[in-house]
């Protein structure tokens, strides 16, 4: 990356859009630059759970996903919005985001994409930007939810974040056999998104907000 972030927030709206999105970026954040991941999760979705499980099997699966990618379990929070229905709690959201913003010093914000056309990640990606308007803010793009997508940011991923990242989403047990989790699906991507660029793996991102402060200019 283009600098080093040390604080960064990861906000998902849903259990394993993380894991899905940018678990490889996660990964190489913490093993690589050793930054401080908190990844702040708005539902586990309970009301999309099939009605052969236990509805809180997601909540329950998530944290053993984040231990994959490094992340403590005191950095790891789930809420309770209810799926599908973001829209109606907008502004709790963007108090919540204003309070992390108030009480956390990020440098490095990492939402979903402007593309992602779902209503609960467009009001995680919406509230995000006007909380966070003064931080980079990068978006993961989740290629089943987009209609158009963006590759304005390509970030080199390793084999160990990548089998990091594998290794958090087989943790779902729960949504084994959907098309998305599927291993070689995901490695395929990572293998497409580095032939972008020339190297073995990658992830792509849309950049959504570029902030600089420091003495160098990226």
């Amino acid at each position: 990356m283009f600098y080093s972030p040390s604080n960064v927030l990861v906000l998902a709206p849903h259990t394993d859009d993380m894991e899905l999105g940018c678990g490889g970026l996660v990964s190489r954040l913490i093993l690589e630059f050793g930054s401080s991941v908190m990844c702040i999760c708005f539902s586990a979705a309970e009301a999309s759970v099939h009605e052969s499980l236990s509805p809180d099997i997601l909540r329950r699966e998530a944290p053993l996903a984040v231990a994959s990618l490094g992340i403590s379990p005191h950095n790891y929070i789930i809420h309770n919005f209810p799926v599908r229905r973001f829209p109606e709690f907008r502004q709790d959201i963007l108090e919540l985001l204003i309070s992390l913003r108030k009480s956390h010093a990020f440098d490095l914000v990492i939402a979903p994409s402007s593309y992602d056309i779902p209503q609960d990640h467009q009001t995680v990606y919406s509230e995000a930007l006007r909380a966070f308007k003064s931080t980079t803010i990068i978006g993961y793009q989740l290629p089943w939810n987009c209609i158009s997508s963006g590759n304005q940011l390509i970030l080199e991923i390793s084999k160990d974040h990548l089998d990091c990242k594998l290794a958090s989403v087989l943790e779902f047990k729960s949504q084994i056999g959907r098309r998305y989790t599927d291993p070689p699906l995901i490695t395929a991507s990572a293998i497409y998104a580095g032939s972008l660029i020339n190297v073995s793996y990658a992830e792509i991102y849309e950049a959504i907000r570029i902030v600089s402060r420091s003495a160098s200019l990226l």
